[in-house]
Parts: structure tokens; C-alpha cells; sequence
């Protein structure tokens, strides 16, 4: 039976409802229209996300019978993703993706994260678990890289923590053990002129951000640093550097090597001094005067 485009309307409402009755209803009712490829989607994700198992299982035989073959080890697969998309944080997304990379192996893990993401906005960092220099992981990479801008924060999936308050801000060792490794191997990092990797769970930045030779700006707040490398030295056309809310305990040595610097966060740092008349206290330190020589109109935040 053809559908109109109030039927269809009203079909999509009710498949993408976050009431378990109401896309169950909107199953049955599928039933008696052609079945198109644009159904595909909302049956994979109906029976990968939703809250019932009887749900999820008619779903799963409605696109087992028309979906794509080359998919169909992901269409038997029952892992879940209860929670998705405001429930099941993007860790939770990724520990899931990784069960079924073993079980089905990349491809699949490729479409579902896509399909994941292009409707719910989560999901591709799950990609980015790939070893270095594979094609989904720069993929990935490249999506995140629009006129310049390279949005890392974004391909990971983390939350902004811009607007919380300095307690909230505090990133812990053990949340940086994400299994994704630093964008060393961007494909083209020539055309960066801005990067963000705010609250992007970095430990330590590679060396190879030196590649990045033509970056104006980088945002490396809310991470767990305790140092950046002296390569940063080499990033010629560097303005802007955000290095608040990290864990500097002292600052960086490079620091007094650059130039050409416009602005540097320094805020929310210093506070993990083992120094026992310290402790719970800011540590105030102050930049070499050599800095204030060589970027003598930078505006310095601590």
C-alpha cells in the first residue's frame, strides 16, 4: 500500500517515539506500507536503543527481512544501547562499539557508529580506538576539520566544561585511559589554523603537534597536563594558547622560549603542590621576564 505524506509523517512520529507502546504501534503499522530504505535506520536503531526486548526483537525481524544483507551480522547482533541518545554517555558508546568490533569486526561498527551519530550526534569517537593512519579513524579526523578548525573536543564527544565552576573542572588521571591516541597522524594538518581540544582527556601532548605548522590558536583546557613538550616552541604562527584548568604544578619551560604569543590562559592551575604548607592552596607563580620581552603584547591570564 502506497502511504501518504500525513501517514508517513505520523509513522515517523510514532517509530522515533521515546515510548516503547507508541514505536511498537508504529511497527505494526509499517506493516502495511512498501517498505522503503529509508525505514532502515529507524528499525536498526529501534532495535538496537530501545528500553523493550520485544520491541528491539520485532524491529530486529522486520530489518532482517528487508535490510541490506552485507549487514546483516549487525541486525542478528543483541547488543544494546539501552540509555541513547541523553541516557549513555559517549564512554558508554564506545565500550559497547568495541564488544561488537570483536564480535563483527570494523565495517559494521562503521555503519552503526554513522548512523549514530548523523541522528543523535554521538558515537564516532568510537572510531578513533582504530590504530594510527587506518581510514575510519582519519575519517573521523577529516569530518572534524572544517575551514581550519579542528574540533577534537567534538570528535571525542566530551562534554564543554566552559561554564562550571573550577571544582568541577578538575580532570582525573584515571578519565584520560579512553584507548584513543593523539591526532598525530591527521592527514592534513597544514590547512589547521585553530584546533580545540578542550576537555578532550589528554595526559600529554604528542610531539607531533609540531605538524600543526600553521595553527594560530589552541585550546587545551580542562585536560590533565602537567607539561607541554618544547615543541610548541616550533609552532611559529601560534597566537592564542589555552592552558587553564589543567595540572601544572610549575610552569612550562617552553613557555619562556615563544613568541609572538596575543593571549595565555594560565587560570585554574598549580593547585596539586605537594608542598605541605600548600596544600588545598593555589600555588602563585610568575612568568620569566624573557616572556614579557618576547610577546610584549600578550594578555596573560592566572
Amino acid at each position: 500500500m502506497d502511504i501518504t505524506k500525513g501517514q508517513e509523517f505520523r509513522l515517523q512520529q510514532l517509530l522515533n517515539s521515546v515510548d516503547s507502546s507508541n514505536v511498537n504501534l508504529g511497527l505494526s503499522l509499517l506493516k502495511n506500507f512498501e517498505f522503503t530504505e529509508a525505514y532502515e535506520e529507524d528499525l536498526l536503531i529501534i532495535s538496537k536503543i530501545n528500553s523493550d526486548v520485544k520491541v528491539r526483537a520485532k524491529a530486529r525481524k522486520m530489518i532482517l527481512k528487508h535490510g541490506k544483507s552485507e549487514y546483516e551480522p549487525l541486525y542478528r547482533n543483541t547488543t544494546h544501547f539501552m540509555g541513547m541518545p541523553d541516557n549513555l554517555s559517549e564512554i558508554g558508546i564506545r565500550n559497547r562499539m568495541r564488544k561488537l568490533m570483536t564480535q563483527l569486526g570494523w565495517e559494521q561498527v562503521f555503519y552503526l557508529a554513522n548512523i549514530f551519530y548523523n541522528r543523535f550526534q554521538k558515537g564516532l569517537s568510537s572510531l578513533l580506538i582504530y590504530p594510527l593512519n587506518s581510514p575510519f579513524r582519519l575519517y573521523v579526523l577529516e569530518k572534524f576539520t572544517k575551514d581550519g578548525y579542528f574540533d577534537f573536543q567534538a570528535a571525542m564527544g566530551s562534554e564543554s566544561r566552559k561554564n562550571l565552576a573550577y571544582s568541577e573542572n578538575i580532570i582525573y588521571r584515571y578519565e584520560t585511559k579512553t584507548g584513543i591516541i593523539f591526532p598525530k597522524d591527521h592527514p592534513n594538518p597544514e590547512t589547521v589554523t585553530k584546533i580545540n581540544f578542550h576537555n578532550s582527556k589528554l595526559l600529554a601532548v604528542s610531539t607531533e603537534v609540531g605538524r600543526f605548522k600553521n595553527v594560530e590558536e589552541i585550546d587545551l583546557s580542562c585536560n590533565c597536563l602537567k607539561s607541554i613538550s618544547l615543541t610548541f616552541n616550533t609552532l611559529k604562527k601560534l597566537k592564542r594558547l589555552d592552558l587553564s584548568s589543567n595540572h601544572f604544578v610549575k610552569l612550562p619551560a617552553v613557555l619562556g622560549k615563544m613568541k609572538g604569543l596575543e593571549y595565555l590562559d594560565l587560570r585554574n592551575n598549580f593547585f596539586n603542590s605537594h608542598h605541605p604548607y600548600r596544600r588545598n592552596r593555589q600555588v602563585k607563580l610568575e612568568l620569566p621576564s624573557v616572556f614579557y620581552e618576547n610577546n610584549p603584547d600578550c594578555e596573560v591570564l592566572m
